[in-house]
């Protein structure tokens, strides 16, 4: 239905945006248990918060990294700032935090490409410098 990999492109498919918001919404509810439950203190909080939303930008769209940007700045206002699950705009804190989220995961979406298209270029060099010859695979 949704193949990872597709002979000839340098780059596997990623989740289009609408799974990667129910992947986003997992997470982040995983962080909000976490905080719920445990006693950190903020930092812990927006790194964990920050870490969810890097590691979904990955695997989706720039679209979808968006929407999980936004996603996420819900959970970090509802969940991280306020305990009680309202919404609330504190002040320049919560701004920084909603474009810090933007770009993590954006950053994210858009590095991934990039990187498997460059280490697709460099398996590909050293097949060719090897004559086009696989070595054997033991297992």
């Amino acid at each position: 239905m949704f193949p990872w990999h597709v002979p000839g492109l340098a780059v596997r498919r990623r989740l289009p945006a609408a799974a990667a918001g129910a992947l986003g919404m997992a997470g982040y509810s995983v962080v909000a248990v976490s905080v719920a439950l445990t006693p950190h203190d903020v930092p812990v909080d927006v790194l964990l918060t920050l870490a969810a939303a890097g590691l979904t930008g990955w695997w989706t769209t720039v679209p979808g990294a968006l929407w999980i940007g936004v996603l996420g700045w819900f959970f970090y206002s509802g969940f991280v700032t306020h305990a009680d699950g309202q919404l609330g705009v504190v002040g320049v804190s919560d701004a920084l935090m909603a474009g810090a989220l933007l770009v993590v995961a954006v950053g994210a979406a858009a590095v991934r490409p990039l990187l498997l298209r460059r280490r697709a270029r460099a398996a590909q060099a050293a097949l060719s410098s090897r004559g086009g010859r696989r070595r054997p695979v033991v297992t």
